[in-house]
């Protein structure tokens, strides 16, 4: 055998063997790929459940607090009360309106203070989704590149066997 048909079938080896190398190299970084999507989709749905926790815990916070408020707001109506009979003023007229307004100032704060504390659970429920979206939207990406690298490892390895028969044999006459 010539030693230029040797030398075109080490070349045509060697070629494919890179070829294979290549494709094999993007393959292992598609893997590695997914796998941090994968990772990073995870990590975003435990800061959803985790902001998720958070929201429950504001609303059952809040309804504590509305608890408390109530308490307080009756003990001090009692107290108002007790300081009218203790002064002999009849609770009707401006006792009355007295009492009356400062029960429809407690219910207008406690709104306030339920919409503000539900604001706030809604804000941090759009954060948790969010968070879902994003890992939604890392997983995707990271899938989309590793398809374009196991595509790249086709064509690699493709590219070399078609590179590897193009190099000429040497003939003998």
């Amino acid at each position: 055998m010539p030693i230029k048909a040797i030398l075109a079938g080490l070349a045509a080896a060697t070629t494919v063997v890179s070829g294979v190398m290549a494709a094999r190299s993007y393959k292992q970084a598609a893997a590695t790929e997914q796998a941090v999507g994968q990772t990073n989709q995870q990590l975003a749905e435990r800061d959803a459940k985790i902001k998720d926790q958070q929201a429950r815990e504001l609303a059952r916070l809040s309804d504590l607090q509305a608890l408390d408020d109530e308490q307080d707001f009756e003990q001090l109506q009692a107290q108002t009360e007790l300081a009218f009979a203790n002064n002999n003023i009849m609770l009707s007229g401006t006792a009355a309106h007295i009492l009356a307004f400062n029960a429809s100032e407690f219910e207008e704060q406690q709104a306030r203070n339920d919409l503000a504390a539900r604001t706030q659970e809604d804000a941090v429920r759009e954060q948790a989704v969010q968070d879902r979206m994003r890992g939604q939207l890392e997983l995707t990406i990271s899938q989309q590149r590793a398809s374009s690298l196991r595509t790249q490892a086709g064509t690699a390895l493709l590219g070399s066997v078609t590179r590897a028969a193009s190099i000429p044999f040497g003939r003998s006459s």
